[in-house]
């Protein structure tokens, strides 16, 4: 889904769960003739469940996406869940037959993406990831404060600085990088953790690692937290499949699910990730630098 006229962010302590969904390929988002996107926005308490979730639609042909705000039940998992179904009906009666809704992105604040899969999340009768593409980006990157379009910025730069690479482009941080705070705000603040950040163990603190870490890398990888130990580790699994990712991760979560991940030692399976990309840079630049006086302000 993708926005109408309305403007979801983290701004204002708003918490947003952006699920984008695509009929198939997606080219840029400001070619919404290619791609059907569902995004859905939770707005919350600053650390629990959203109470609201709000969903648009790219790939109509209007001008701007199709937006809509659903109501949870409940502020939890469940009520959240149920919204996000709920979403994904109302998009789904918006396509022309024969599209269908594959990709989904989710958006959401840290303290969610520290502890919550979405694609193991229920909606309806299975699993949102049997049927849907799922992505997991930042909410943060839509906040409309004034250090947004810095930030989205400098991504953007970052990801067009590594697009050549023939190398594998992760910084990969262990415990004691984590633990040395000073240098590592150094290093963040001087652009050396500007592009793809790896996680080489899954932090106890993980939510406030992905705080620190969020503003400035647009790509975050790290294990789950039951992920099997292996002698290449983390870093050999992403150098193995780093050209199919982010969009190989789907079907690796799938794979997990099935009997023949019951053998395998380490697979993509177990690499959480969050991925801003260029597209998804693009479909945050509304937001950048504006000011959201209320729930009903539009665009």
């Amino acid at each position: 889904m993708t926005d109408e006229q309305h403007r979801p962010g983290d701004g204002p302590r708003r918490h947003v769960l952006v699920v984008g969904a695509q009929c198939r390929s997606m080219g840029t988002l400001t070619r919404l003739e290619e791609a059907a996107r569902e995004l859905h926005s939770l707005a919350g308490a600053l650390t629990d469940w959203p109470e609201e979730v709000d969903a648009w639609l790219v790939g109509t042909g209007e001008p701007l996406p199709v937006h809509r705000r659903f109501a949870c039940a409940s502020p939890d998992r469940a009520g959240t869940c149920r919204a996000i179904g709920t979403a994904l009906a109302w998009a789904r009666a918006l396509l022309p037959a024969p599209a269908t809704l594959v990709h989904v992105d989710i958006a959401a604040p840290a303290h969610l993406l520290a502890r919550w899969r979405p694609e193991e999340s229920k909606v309806g009768l299975r699993l949102l990831g049997v049927n849907h593409d799922d992505v997991v980006r930042w909410s943060g990157r839509m906040d409309p404060a004034d250090e947004s379009a810095e930030m989205n910025d400098a991504a953007r730069k970052a990801l067009r600085s590594i697009a050549g690479c023939t190398t594998v482009p992760v910084e990969w941080l262990c415990a004691a990088v984590l633990g040395d705070n000073e240098a590592l705000e150094r290093g963040l603040s001087t652009g050396r953790y500007d592009t793809v950040v790896g996680l080489d163990h899954h932090p106890d603190a993980l939510q406030d690692v992905l705080e620190q870490l969020l503003p400035y890398a647009p790509i975050i990888l790290w294990p789950r937290q039951d992920a099997r130990p292996s002698d290449d580790g983390l870093a050999g699994l992403v150098r193995q499949h780093w050209q199919s990712l982010p969009h190989g991760l789907p079907a690796a979560y799938r794979n997990r699910w099935s009997e023949q991940h019951e053998g395998c030692v380490a697979c993509l399976g177990d690499v959480r990730a969050i991925w801003h990309d260029e597209p998804w840079l693009e479909f945050c630049r509304p937001f950048e630098q504006r000011v959201v006086a209320g729930p009903e302000e539009e665009w």
